[in-house]
This record gives C-alpha cells, structure tokens and sequence, in this order.
C-alpha cells in the first residue's frame, strides 16, 4: 500500500512570526477591523477569515493579495528540511507557502493535473522524485488560498461532485487497484483515498469541513465498496487544548491516533524530532 504524507502549518509555527494569528493581524490592520479581529483571533481561521470578507466582500481578492503579500518572506526551517529528507514521494500540504519545496534540493514546477481558477483540487508542483500538491491553494494564485467559509463550502461541493459522477470523475473510484497515478487527471483526494495517509503538524479544527468529509467518505467507502481502501494515522502533540472530543470522533471513523510526547502545547523542534523518528519507520514506498 502506498503512502502520502499530509503536512499542516505546525512546522511554519517554528519559525518567528508565522502564525496565523500574525497574518491575520496584518490583513485586519489593513481593513482597519483590528478591535474585531482581536476579539475572536484564536478561533478556527475561516471563521475568523469569513468575519473580515462578510464585511467587504468586494475586497476579497485585495485581503488576499495582502496575506500572501504577509507570508511570502516567510523562509523554511530544519523541520521543513527534515521532511522532505524523508523522501515521501507524496505529499499533501494544507499551506499556501512554498516552504516544503524551497527546503529540498529538487527543482520543482508546477503540474497541476487539470486547469484551476479558485480551487486546488488537481493543485501541485512536481520534481523528478516527488509530488507537492497545495490542496488548500497556493501564494503564487492568491485568488486560490482557502480561507473563509465561501471558499470552504465551494471546495467540498466540488470534491463532491468529482468523487461521485458516473463519467469523468475519480480515477480510482473508477478503477479500484487497477488505477495507478501518472500524467492522467486525478486529484489529491485520489490519494488520500487509496493510500495510508500520515498527518502531521495539522490541528484537525472542525472547521475543516471538506477533510471531515473526507474521512468520513474513506469510511463508508471502506464498508460498501469493494475497494482496497488506504488507513488514516494522525500523529497528536501531547495534549492539545479541547483535543478529547475530536480525537474521540476521528478514532470512531477508523483514524489512528498516534501521541507524540511535547513539553508543552506548542511543540518545539525536540517535539519535532521525535515525531521525525517515527515518520522514519514508516514504510512510504
């Protein structure tokens, strides 16, 4: 069974002003909401995104421009390094940054599998060994970060669509273990289908409707079709603020829940480490 490697912004969070919570600042500054914002800023970002466009939906694509404007100088860090030595040859990544690519020596470019304005369901940038793909958007197209509820909600009906047709939907559906990825249109959501998927530095906030879906289509996928379905292994930092409940539910839709030992609630590189050695011993070819 194949593997794919899904990353989320934990490894930005190591490097000095990456958070979310710093990029959203810069765009409420710049749409003079920064005593609304601060009142909600440690909520789920597209809650937090939705709040800011519902007041200017006109703007959006001009708060987008300057939160890519925020992250572009953003550099990546040994953790980024350090897993892309791991040699995943897929890997998935919630961030708009190019981080995970900048840190490898590959030389990448994009391959995207089908031609995308907003969303990234066929997103990626490919080297000679490994596939990148942005399943959130990427800075280079800010139109196509995802970030509030709209984009959230259009990106889900999309997967929908694409997962259930008849014609001209997914590969894999179609044709089971005879599907093998190449050149050929197939989305990310293929992969997280059929391969063990590993997920690492991701809060899993319930926010994140399309990816609970998702895994819940993974399950049911797995009881009424016969199809060789991949597993699902979510690696969980210590002891996380209001954690139980959502790893209770993620473990009722089959995931496995895999701790990882941190000192504190914000992992820091020794946490990383040792979440680094576990990866090591995974078999992902």
């Amino acid at each position: 069974m194949a593997a794919t490697l899904l990353v989320g912004n934990g490894p930005n969070h190591l490097t000095g002003g990456a958070s979310w919570q710093n990029v959203v600042r810069a765009a409420a500054r710049h749409l003079r909401l920064t005593n609304t914002i601060e009142q909600i800023i440690e909520e789920p970002l597209p809650l937090v995104y939705e709040t800011m466009a519902s007041r200017y939906p006109l703007r959006d694509r001009e708060t987008k421009a300057v939160l890519a404007d925020r992250m572009l100088s953003l550099k990546p860090n040994d953790v980024h390094r350090r897993l892309m030595n791991l040699d995943w040859p897929t890997v998935l990544t919630t961030n708009y940054d190019y981080c995970l690519e900048t840190a490898s020596s590959e030389r990448f470019a994009s391959k995207n599998t089908a031609r995308e304005s907003s969303y990234s369901l066929f997103r990626r940038w490919r080297s000679d060994l490994r596939s990148v793909w942005h399943i959130h958007g990427e800075l280079g197209k800010p139109q196509t970060m995802m970030l509030g509820l709209y984009q959230y909600a259009g990106s889900l009906q999309k997967m929908r669509q694409y997962l259930t047709v008849r014609s001209g939907g997914s590969p894999f559906l179609a044709e089971g273990s005879h599907w093998t990825p190449d050149e050929s249109r197939h989305s990310w959501a293929d992969l997280f289908l059929r391969d063990d998927v590993h997920i690492v530095g991701f809060s899993f906030d319930y926010a994140e409707t399309h990816l609970w879906w998702l895994l819940s289509y993974k399950q049911r996928l797995r009881h009424l079709r016969r199809l060789r379905i991949g597993s699902t292994t979510f690696y969980q930092f210590g002891k996380q603020p209001r954690s139980d409940e959502r790893l209770r539910l993620m473990m009722a839709l089959d995931v496995n829940v895999r701790p990882v030992p941190a000192e504190n609630e914000h992992p820091n590189e020794r946490d990383w480490g040792r979440l680094l050695e576990m990866l090591e011993k995974v078999d992902h070819r």
